[in-house]
């Protein structure tokens, strides 16, 4: 397929609790040639913040991010671009950052650097996959309409398993630092469906076992690659 700058590319956010099976979901996704798939870029949570906040129920880091949303602060721009630059350093081609005035801007920034992206390598679908930017879903559907959300979701003691293991790991690098009850609370605040949403959910518990049970739970995304592995039946 040859995709122009007029072409419309389809663009996928992947989010969940960390260790849920995020990066199995993003695989999958990416399987097919025309998708493109980003690593985490934390994008959301270096423009908005307060993430921590929004973890303990706490209503002010919604007035924050509306706040942030209206008018971007002195260093947004420098903050960003560095964002982009740490998570996009393998590729040489990522289209320059331009300065806006509100955080809205920036978030329209964002997708169209990942849509030329795309279309630079003959894509029609991109996928990125940060899990934190659960957090900001309200934000990114109001601002990104036309995007598609996969919350992914594992059973707490799978999480919970995945995360000392991480921790043992990975200690060096303190990647999963945290007591667990805080994971504990954070896999509670990342595995609820806020009322009125139809975000779709793949349990990870399910799509381990068989590659086709990812099926169901992509068809409310219509506009995913045609001929996808994820949207076609398995044998």
């Amino acid at each position: 397929m040859t995709m122009t700058a007029s072409s419309p590319v389809r663009k996928i956010f992947v989010v969940g609790c960390p260790r849920s099976g995020t990066t199995v979901i993003q695989a999958l996704l990416a399987e097919r040639p025309d998708v493109l798939s980003f690593g985490e870029t934390n994008y959301m949570l270096r423009l908005l913040g307060h993430f921590d906040r929004w973890l303990q129920d706490d209503r002010s880091a919604a007035k924050k991010w509306r706040r942030r949303l209206r008018l971007a602060r002195g260093k947004t721009h420098g903050d960003m671009r560095r964002c982009l630059d740490n998570a996009f350093k393998a590729y040489d081609d990522v289209p320059g950052l331009r300065r806006k005035l509100s955080g809205r801007g920036y978030i329209r920034e964002f997708c169209r650097i990942l849509d030329a992206m795309a279309l630079e390598r003959g894509c029609s679908c991109w996928v990125e996959k940060t899990p934190d930017h659960l957090a900001y879903l309200d934000v990114l559907e109001k601002e990104v309409p036309e995007a598609h959300f996969l919350h992914v979701l594992r059973k707490g003691e799978d999480v919970m398993a995945s995360v000392l293991d991480g921790q043992l790991r990975y200690s060096r690098h303190n990647v999963f630092a945290g007591s667990l009850p805080y994971w504990v609370r954070r896999w509670r605040s990342m595995s609820g469906s806020p009322a009125g949403r139809d975000t779709p959910f793949c349990p990870m518990n399910a799509c381990s076992r068989r590659r086709s049970a990812c099926v169901s739970f992509c068809r409310p995304c219509p506009d995913l690659p045609s001929r996808s592995p994820l949207i076609r039946e398995q044998g």
